[in-house]
């Protein structure tokens, strides 16, 4: 749905506003995402307050084995995993971050044309 691409030493809960921001605009019916327990405190409130977007932080079971996988999480890394099938994104070739992002868009139409193709 959106990309956003940063620098590694900047944390992900820096650019979380202006892409849900980037993604309201474009989707203006997006209610719910998901998200993992590190966007709780005062970003959650700010993004319910301002963007009126409900996170669901997905928190592990009291009785969940330590090192089982969420399965909102599970998603999110199996989209990763695919993405890293294509060559262009297996390593950071790319000079520039649009271009990055612009390959992302590529192998993700790919992807869905393919699950289509297959109906």
């Amino acid at each position: 749905m959106e990309v956003c691409l940063t620098a590694a030493h900047i944390n992900d809960r820096t650019p979380v506003l202006a892409l849900l921001q980037q993604a309201q605009q474009r989707y203006p019916r997006l209610g719910k995402v998901l998200v993992d327990k590190g966007y709780r405190g005062p970003l959650y409130e700010t993004v319910m307050n301002r963007l009126h977007i409900r996170l669901q932080i997905e928190q592990r079971s009291q009785y969940a084995k330590p090192n089982q996988v969420l399965s909102a999480r599970w998603v999110v890394e199996r989209a990763f995993a695919w993405l890293g099938r294509y060559r262009r994104l297996s390593k950071d070739y790319e000079f520039l971050p649009q271009s990055s992002r612009a390959f992302i868009f590529l192998a993700m139409t790919a992807l869905v044309l393919r699950r289509l193709s297959l109906l």
